[in-house]
């Protein structure tokens, strides 16, 4: 997958009769798959170059200056899209100046004339534009005038209700992450770079992984068992969310995120990391001595592998 950062770098690369999907994919959820599944598919019948519009921030963020805390931070949403057989990735800086260009200019001057798009690929709640004037019925209209392919998919439901990105967050948020990977398909998970602690978890007997996740929705304190990804290597891990309420020096205070892997001494530090929650354990607790924190994470290991 290959990625740009505008409109008209997309242009100069001049695709044969590409098909195109825009938004924002938070979490890149079923109704998000559904979608670019669609578009792949399309876009294969047709032998067509299949082209994913994406922004660097939430719209919300600059038309409202009070964006959402996303699910995934760019990075982590250009890893999860690059999982499809996308050709080219549009990240648009989403300025005000974006925001001011009108629903006709995006999508007639814009898609239709500049980059030549041949079938469209949308979700059935689709809005675009100057304030949101865009909509599905204009813009069958104008596929219709310039002989363009428009699918429009229906929205994935889960207990009777469209899955969204602010389904999603709410549930992870709320430590109901079963249900958010119902909605999502998959797996939450957190991806960060491992970063230097205060080295309690080596004093206990249990080296941990300090995380500094990608500014990402993290579930509430507790411990978890997780699924770890580095590069290329997959283990098993207990993740802890929260304040270390046994230690109450100075150096442990404020919210932390840790891992400790199964079977593994590598020195990661400045790594990738990607923790997919697979299971909750417990919650976070003081516990009266080191000794029993240590007999604790040691049934919380045997629980996990």
């Amino acid at each position: 997958m290959r990625i740009i950062h505008s409109l008209s770098e997309l242009e100069k690369l001049h695709l044969k009769n590409p098909v195109i999907t825009w938004g924002i994919f938070d979490g890149v959820h079923k109704g998000h798959r559904k979608i670019i599944n669609t578009a792949v598919s399309q876009a294969q019948k047709t032998g067509s170059s299949l082209v994913i519009l994406t922004f660097d921030t939430h719209p919300e963020g600059i038309v409202n200056a009070a964006g959402p805390l996303m699910l995934n931070s760019l990075h982590h949403r250009l890893k999860l899209l690059s999982e499809f057989p996308v050709d080219i990735c549009a990240v648009l800086p989403f300025t005000k100046a974006f925001a001011a260009v009108t629903a006709r200019k995006f999508a007639e001057d814009w898609l239709i004339k500049r980059i030549g798009v041949k079938g469209i690929v949308l979700g059935e709640n689709t809005t675009f534009g100057r304030d949101k004037s865009g909509n599905l019925k204009m813009l069958s209209a104008l596929c219709r005038q310039y002989v363009i392919r428009l699918i429009v998919c229906k929205n994935c439901i889960y207990k009777t209700m469209p899955i969204s990105s602010t389904r999603i967050r709410a549930a992870v948020l709320g430590g109901k992450l079963d249900e958010a990977a119902k909605m999502l398909g998959k797996k939450y998970s957190l991806l960060g770079r491992v970063i230097h602690g205060a080295g309690m978890g080596k004093k206990l007997g249990f080296p941990t992984a300090n995380i500094e996740p990608f500014n990402e929705a993290i579930p509430p304190d507790g411990v978890y068992g997780v699924r770890v990804r580095l590069g290329n290597n997959n283990c098993k891990g207990l993740l802890s969310i929260g304040t270390r309420p046994t230690f109450t020096d100075s150096k442990n205070k404020g919210r932390t995120v840790e891992i400790y892997i199964h079977n593994f001494s590598h020195n990661i530090y400045g790594k990738e990391i990607e923790a997919e929650f697979m299971s909750y354990i417990r919650k976070q607790r003081k516990f009266a001595s080191t000794g029993a924190l240590i007999r604790q994470i040691k049934r919380d290991a045997d629980s996990v592998w």
